[in-house]
């Protein structure tokens, strides 16, 4: 027996003596070749071993190779995947034994790493399809290896290069340094740093030890901090391990500047940027996993504005993306987030934002998207418009848009609607519907295109619905109806009132402080191929009457609009008013939206009243020719220049005829005075 114990020691001395001894009885350099052809079998990859290997298998195994290359795979520029200035593994000895591999090391000294993507299903560093289910089976045969564990791996001073060839586009991350250590007693934790677009960015994690996490699935705590100039990140929660990794916890994202924060990420937007020049700072309770995002308790300040509510999004693999939420702002400023102009003090001088009517109606992802979201905001200011509390809410299903006002306190007064955009059709179409009421028109147009040509408090009620694949068409194609009032307002720029009563007084030649009055209006339009036609306006003042008819073209932006004031009062009692009571001078508006034309249309009144009562023509003409008295000079002076683009009024003729006396003629005076009337007609159309 002792004999049999003294030769067993032996042995295994021997053993001992024969494993130390084989890096130096054996050259492992002359097993490159093998290496490299196993490698480029596996994985059909190119693998060049240019400098030494050396290999120490006690007290564990350590293998060291320098000035290593990796090649593409097929159907990619030939050329290196990857490049390392040292590559060293080491794995424990004794548990190789029992089929385990334990990896104490593994060390990448100076990798340069080329991803490359050709298409979205053409990549470079895909090494799932690398060999047939049969190779796979007689691997896993033959290896049997019942677990790998990793102790520490390490990054020293690696750069990786992105290639995106689908948008040109090439990324890079230098000085790139990792480290991972993997124990049962502290956990996995993690140590990054690189460097990108200038900037540092270092990142700290830990969580569960690796064998724990491989070991189950459930719940296993994470901390990850991520910190750069421009960005800071925090997460506290769980890693939550079963079919697919979530992560389930607190999150908190800062920043100092937005611009500066999309710059460094290399985010460009379609359109400017507006001033975001401004933090940023993000909390909630959030949900992370490959199909679900959701944030709950959100709290996001964005450029001087804060949100707060719930938010979830789905992604569901081969479906449509779904969101839900519900938010809250006490204010926000939709002109400072879209970059918007305020508006310009000087009528019809606004910029415009390119051609809008050639614009797409279309929403692109409309068709890839549904979801529904409720909103509310305290205040809110749009297009210089100030809105105060709003409350709504937003649904997308089946590529159909549907915007719900339930509350919009608007300017003193109150708005509801919806507005549904359709898009299931190649043509996309829309519907609206508005209740408006109590409004201050005035402060409205002045705020939204410094214009205060317009006042009044306005109620109006409108239904349209059009279709078109521009905003152009769109609008040309309008179909629906629209009815409006106005209280206690006023039009800058030309009185009316003034006009009808010229048999007093001259006309004012001051377009600044040219004004009619009136306390109410009315006006109800039909709309048919994106023309509104009224016929039935009525304003109505202590002192005039003015009805209106005519066409407003939504399309082209045109008027064609004819306003007929009547003198019913005067300041100084029905008294003054003489002939010139019930006088109806016709003022035509026609032209561009941003310039219309106006002028008189006296001619065509006077034809008018003339057949309507042909035996007394005289006393007509009487009454229009004391009524008219220095209405051409004023009007050539311009005082209808206040609504913009008014032409001047030729020079006052020569007075003709004065007309017959208010008594009957008998038929022979009727013959002799025709010639004189038709002269005083001519005289009078002259004027104007």
């Amino acid at each position: 027996m002792r004999k049999f114990f003294l030769f067993t020691g032996v042995f295994i001395l021997f053993l001992v003596a024969v494993v130390i001894a084989v890096p130096f009885v054996v050259d492992v350099n002359n097993y490159k070749g093998k290496i490299e052809q196993i490698v480029l079998e596996k994985t059909h990859r190119e693998l060049h071993i240019n400098g030494p290997i050396s290999l120490r298998v006690f007290p564990s195994i350590a293998l060291k190779m320098k000035d290593v290359t990796l090649g593409n795979p097929p159907g990619f520029e030939k050329g290196e995947f990857a490049t390392f200035d040292q590559l060293v593994a080491m794995v424990k000895l004794k548990p190789l034994l029992n089929k385990e591999v334990k990896i104490t090391k593994i060390e990448l000294v100076k990798p340069i790493i080329h991803l490359i993507k050709v298409s979205d299903d053409k990549v470079n560093w895909d090494f799932n399809d690398l060999s047939t289910k049969e190779e796979d089976k007689k691997d896993s045969d033959n290896n049997n290896v019942s677990s790998i564990d990793i102790d520490e791996f390490t990054i020293e001073n690696g750069d990786i290069h992105y290639s995106d060839k689908t948008k040109k586009k090439i990324y890079t991350v230098s000085g790139l340094d990792v480290n991972v250590t993997n124990s049962l007693v502290s956990g996995l934790e993690a140590h990054v740093s690189l460097d990108w677009n200038d900037q540092k960015l270092e990142l700290d994690a830990k969580t569960s030890s690796l064998d724990s996490i491989l070991a189950d699935k459930g719940n296993y705590p994470l901390n990850l901090d991520i910190k750069s100039p421009l960005l800071k990140l925090k997460f506290e929660g769980n890693t939550i391990v079963q079919e697919k990794l979530a992560l389930d916890g607190k999150l908190d994202v800062s920043s100092p500047s937005v611009a500066k924060l999309k710059n460094w990420l290399l985010v460009v937007s379609d359109k400017p940027d507006p001033d975001m020049n401004k933090p940023l700072s993000l909390g909630c309770l959030a949900h992370l996993a490959a199909e679900r995002v959701a944030c709950k308790s959100l709290a996001l300040s964005l450029a001087g504005i804060t949100l707060n509510g719930d938010l979830s999004a789905q992604f569901p693999e081969g479906k449509k993306t779904s969101f839900q939420g519900n938010i809250h702002t006490d204010s926000i400023n939709l002109d400072t987030l879209m970059g918007n102009k305020p508006a310009t003090a000087t009528p019809g001088s606004a910029e415009k934002e390119g051609d809008w009517k050639q614009k797409e109606v279309r929403i692109s992802g409309l068709d890839k998207v549904d979801g529904s979201l409720r909103f509310s905001a305290g205040s809110v200011i749009y297009r210089n418009l100030k809105i105060g509390k709003v409350s709504g809410a937003l649904n997308i299903k089946n590529q159909v848009l549907s915007l719900v006002l339930s509350e919009v306190n608007f300017y003193g007064g109150m708005v509801k609607g919806n507005l549904d955009l359709n898009q299931q059709a190649s043509t996309p179409s829309y519907s609206e519907n508005w209740d408006i009421k109590h409004v201050a028109l005035g402060n409205v147009l002045k705020d939204y295109m410094g214009n205060d040509r317009f006042s009044g408090t306005l109620d109006a009620v409108i239904q349209t619905k059009g279709v078109g694949k521009t905003y152009g068409s769109l609008m040309s194609s309008g179909e629906g109806n629209a009815h409006f009032s106005l209280r206690d307002g006023f039009v800058r720029g030309i009185n009316l009132a003034q006009i009808a009563r010229t048999v007093t007084a001259p006309l004012s030649s001051d377009k600044e402080s040219a004004k009619t009055d009136f306390s109410e209006a009315h006006a109800s339009f039909v709309i048919h191929k994106g023309i509104a036609h009224n016929e039935d306006m009525t304003a109505k003042s202590p002192f005039i009457l003015v009805k209106g008819s005519g066409d407003i073209d939504l399309g082209r932006e045109w008027i064609n609009y004819l306003a007929e004031p009547s003198l019913i009062a005067s300041t100084q009692g029905q008294g003054r008013l003489g002939e010139s009571k019930g006088l109806t001078v016709p003022v035509r508006i026609e032209g561009p939206w941003a310039d219309p034309h106006i002028r008189l249309e006296i001619a065509q009144q006077v034809v008018k009243d003339l057949l309507a009562d042909p035996a007394n023509i005289g006393k007509t003409l009487k009454g229009y020719k004391e009524s008219t008295k220095g209405l051409g000079k004023s009007l050539k002076s311009g005082i209808l220049g206040g609504l913009g683009g008014s032409k001047e009024a030729p020079a006052d003729a020569t007075q003709g005829s004065q007309g017959s006396s208010e008594t009957a003629p008998t038929p022979e005076q009727k013959q002799d005075q025709e010639p004189k009337k038709k002269d005083a007609v001519k005289d009078l159309l002259n004027m104007f």
